[in-house]
């Protein structure tokens, strides 16, 4: 019967080799078995180099301090062209930056009250507008409009010009806020029977008109929406008496079908 105690570990020797390993070995082992106490004392006090345990010290963790793990496969040196990497690519973002978007097209009916400035008259109106959109994007509205103020008094009072212009909207939303610009032309006339000023009463203007202002568009993904614009239009052009540039400041509630 042999005295030495059974156990679970496989001692076997290293084979022997004329030649060497040109690659650095990995130790497998956790546990290192020093000859005598002394000699583990020797480790201890740091006397001479040893290894006991794995949590206090490891080959492997001097020689290979560190592994950076790369997110991508390296091919061969020269022969990347032989090992593609494969994309998956969706139908959407293929046709994504070449599909054609649908314009949204709508008439708009727009009437609120309005005060004109510059002419010969302190009359105030309601403006009408009547237009025609092309929704090129989601935030982006293109429109060509018709717009026309009526006095409310006995004054004959009129600002009427016809655009070209934008909305830009904040976001995308159902409700979303937006700024507008156009530019076209129109004409603005005031008569005053009231005034008897030796050079008369009337004062008229025509010319290139530019207008901008703020709105709010409700319920954008219906086929009907509703809106609340503010809008200040002013002509390049004076007037003959007054030799003001014309404008009018107005409020609109506009309805989209």
């Amino acid at each position: 019967m042999s005295d030495t105690p059974e156990n679970l570990v496989r001692r076997t020797a290293w084979p022997q080799s004329a030649s060497r390993a040109v690659g650095t070995p990995i130790q497998p082992s956790v546990v290192y078995a020093s000859l005598n106490p002394d000699q583990l004392d020797a480790q201890y006090d740091a006397r001479i180099k040893g290894y006991t345990y794995a949590r206090e010290g490891h080959p492997n963790a001097e020689v290979f301090p560190s592994i950076e793990v790369i997110n991508r496969l390296h091919p061969p040196a020269g022969q990347s062209a032989h090992y593609p990497i494969p994309i998956d690519v969706t139908q959407d973002e293929e046709t994504r930056g070449t599909r054609r978007k649908k314009a949204i097209r709508q008439w708009e009916l727009s009437f609120g009250p309005a005060s004109p400035g510059n002419l010969n008259s302190k009359s105030d109106g309601i403006n009408w507008k009547f237009g025609y959109l092309w929704g090129i994007d989601d935030r982006i509205d293109l429109k060509f409009s018709w717009e026309m103020l009526t006095s409310t008094d006995e004054d004959d009072v009129n600002f009427t010009d016809i655009y070209l212009g934008m909305n830009y909207f904040f976001s995308d939303a159902n409700h979303a806020p937006y700024v507008t610009a156009d530019f076209g032309y129109g004409g603005a006339t005031a008569h005053d029977p009231n005034n008897s000023s030796l050079f008369g009463s009337d004062d008229d203007a025509t010319g290139f008109a530019f207008g901008f202002g703020v709105g709010m568009k409700f319920l954008r993904v219906s086929t009907v929406n509703v809106g609340l614009q503010l809008r200040h239009a002013m002509m390049f052009s004076e007037t003959e008496h007054t030799k003001k540039k014309p404008y009018v400041t107005s409020l609109m509630l506009s309805a989209y079908f």
